[in-house]
């Protein structure tokens, strides 16, 4: 999606260029960034509609997106790229440890 790679895919490369964690990382941590995804504000800035059904998956790690996957139903490509895009620019809390969050919207009609 966009100009990145894929929540899986940025997944599988930051744990391939990392030592496996001693520990997850703390729930606060995981919290805060569920927290901001799912304000889903940004979605505005992309024209989804209130009745598409929208997942997002993103691996988040040191503050920087890893990667990202959007689904949309119904939705265009360009759109899925657009969110992707908007949650890669967003700041999320620093921590060494890669967390992947979900989120996903339901469609109200």
């Amino acid at each position: 999606m966009g100009s990145g790679p894929g929540c899986e895919d940025g997944r599988t490369a930051w744990l391939d260029e990392h030592e496996p964690p001693d520990e997850e990382p703390p729930e606060e941590h995981a919290t805060a960034i569920k927290e901001q995804l799912n304000r889903g504000t940004y979605l505005n800035d992309c024209n989804i509609e209130s009745s598409a059904a929208v997942e997002i998956c993103a691996a988040i790690a040191e503050g920087q997106v890893a990667g990202v996957t959007v689904s949309l139903d119904p939705g265009s490509v360009q759109q899925a790229d657009c969110v992707a895009e908007k949650v890669r620019e967003m700041s999320y809390p620093e921590h060494p440890e890669l967390v992947v969050a979900r989120t996903a919207f339901a469609p109200t009609l």
